[in-house]
């Protein structure tokens, strides 16, 4: 078998990526920081500002104190409520892991450990999956903070 290729046509050199949000509105989910804001988990002290790198900050804190603890989701649960899922008018919602680059986009961060704790359950890496059956461990619960910045979100 012969394959020829034609020299005359110049190679591609270089590929522009444009990325833009998909609504005005982004909303961050951490429940390690809603935990932190609840009291749910205390003897911590924050030393940032905004609540992107705060929550970026109480993380890995957090969740090594979760881990070395023997406690389960369900005692987390049954001292918070039962996690709220929030409605999406698709089927799967992509996100993406906020880091401290991302402050200019001033995002809202979930402060309820509950919305949060349900966002997270149904997640697969960073896709929100609203039909997807909740996966309440700890792994899924302390996932690090994920980002949506679509508008087919809705809130509670």
């Amino acid at each position: 078998m012969r394959v020829l290729h034609n020299m005359s046509v110049p190679p591609r050199t270089s590929v522009v990526l444009q990325g833009k949000s998909v609504s005005g509105r982004i909303v961050v989910f951490s429940l390690t920081y809603a935990m932190f804001l609840s009291e749910l988990v205390y003897g911590m002290k924050s030393t940032t500002a905004t609540p992107l790198e705060q929550a970026l900050e109480t993380y890995d804190s957090v969740r090594n104190c979760i881990f070395r603890s023997p406690r389960t989701p369900v005692h987390l649960i049954a001292k918070m409520g039962e996690p709220i899922y929030p409605k999406v008018n698709c089927d799967f919602l992509v996100g993406w892991r906020p880091m401290r680059s991302h402050l200019a986009l001033d995002p809202i961060v979930c402060t309820d450990p509950r919305v949060c704790a349900g966002v997270l359950s149904k997640c697969a890496g960073l896709l929100y999956l609203p039909n997807r059956e909740p996966s309440l461990n700890w792994e899924s619960l302390c996932a690090p903070p994920i980002a949506f910045d679509d508008s087919a979100l809705i809130l509670p």
